[in-house]
């Protein structure tokens, strides 16, 4: 198990944030069959591995019956994060992939954002078929986003390009 949570100095630091913005959060979101949200008492057989050679994060877990096995890893060189899902809930169009901007809270370490603040920040989203762009705008500071994917069924624009300005998301 890994030490977050537990309040002491190893676990601060794990958890921690050492940039003065919080850049962006990548979740899972799922409704239950019944239309409710998943908590972490939903998740059944949890196990997740970290491959320190490889930099691989294994996290698997079963929903509703539904084996998920989310593979996570980050560029050694970029600023880049890789996430592989394997379900049947993605096939399906029941296990989706949020991204969502906070504006930042500003603290030097441990960072985690401020989600109530939306007309505070600026987002602009360009997205054509397999991948979407964001441009944030907070305060004095700007900084782009590009997300891409591999699915057919995650890309809905089929070639069409959008074009969105939210305050916040």
């Amino acid at each position: 198990p890994y030490p977050i949570g537990s309040g002491d100095p190893i676990s601060q630091w794990t958890a921690g944030n050492p940039h003065r913005i919080n850049l962006g959060r990548i979740a899972l979101r799922m409704p239950l069959a019944d239309g409710r949200p998943v908590t972490p008492d939903d998740l059944k057989f949890p196990r997740q591995t970290l491959d320190l050679w490889q930099g691989l994060l294994t996290s698997r877990f079963e929903i509703e019956g539904a084996r998920v096995i989310v593979e996570t890893c980050a560029h050694p060189l970029l600023d880049a994060v890789a996430v592989r899902i394997h379900s049947p809930l993605v096939a399906a169009g029941r296990l989706r992939v949020e991204l969502a901007f906070p504006y930042p809270d500003l603290n030097e370490f441990g960072g985690h954002g401020v989600w109530n603040k939306p007309e505070a920040h600026q987002t602009t989203m360009l997205s054509v078929a397999g991948r979407a762009d964001f441009k944030r705008q907070i305060d004095g500071d700007s900084y782009n986003v590009g997300l891409a994917w591999t699915s057919s069924r995650l890309s809905r624009n089929k070639g069409e390009v959008l074009s969105e300005t939210q305050p916040h998301h």
